[in-house]
């Protein structure tokens, strides 16, 4: 028979279920955004400005979510207002693609949108954040298949320091623990997507986020809305 102090002490068990360590998290959000051009199709994409973090690279609008921000949608609307220099009134965001869990301790909301401009020129992007943006027709990547490839990940329990010293950060055979945590274990594999067209390299996360939609949208038979 149940007692009764786990009735009254379970009865109040309320809680949102979330990941564990998800207030430690860094959390930021994306949006894919779909542009027509003369009756076609395509995606946009941006390359991030030289001298900030992963300069150089191509990614989708979007960022860290703000305390603001009232949901992960909200982020992604307001990154992309900033960073395209476009009115709010004309993204529409449209859906919501899958959330990624990184291994690097980050979780990424990532929704699909629609960009409601007739050229580029409409845009005046944030010269701060972006240095360029550029159009793939979307038919173009059910045409070229991403090449795959397989980065390793492995948890260690010392980093080398910028004077090249071993500094313990988790000492397992101080601690008594099984002889397998002394050195870097638990290796996993991750897979890479990489897209090129013409000269821009599409991958990583990005690549990820853009695969996440295509196959969404080819289940909604998006070729039959385009022909």
């Amino acid at each position: 028979m149940e007692n009764n102090k786990i009735k009254e002490l379970f009865k109040n068990w309320n809680f949102e279920i979330n990941f564990l360590g998800y207030e430690k998290m860094f959390k930021a959000s994306v949006l894919v955004p779909l542009v027509i051009i003369n009756g076609e199709l395509n995606i946009l994409f941006q390359v991030r400005a030289k001298h900030i973090k992963q300069g150089g690279e191509v990614s989708f609008p979007g960022g860290k979510v703000d305390k603001e921000d009232k949901d992960f949608a909200s982020t992604a609307l307001r990154e992309t207002h900033e960073e395209l220099g476009l009115a709010l009134d004309k993204i529409h965001v449209k859906g919501q693609l899958d959330t990624l869990l990184t291994p690097f301790n980050s979780i990424i909301g990532a929704y699909i949108g629609f960009l409601d401009i007739n050229s580029l020129d409409e845009l005046d992007i944030n010269k701060a954040e972006v240095e360029k943006v550029f159009l793939v027709p979307l038919k173009w990547f059910y045409e070229n298949k991403p090449s795959v490839y397989s980065i390793h990940l492995e948890s260690h329990p010392s980093i080398k320091d910028a004077d090249g010293n071993i500094v313990e950060t988790f000492p397992a055979k101080k601690l008594g623990l099984p002889e397998v945590y002394h050195k870097s274990w638990m290796t996993s594999s991750r897979e890479i997507l990489l897209y090129e067209y013409e000269g821009e390299k599409i991958w990583g996360f990005t690549a990820l986020f853009l695969k996440n939609a295509l196959d969404k949208l080819e289940e909604l038979e998006v070729e039959e809305f385009f022909k």
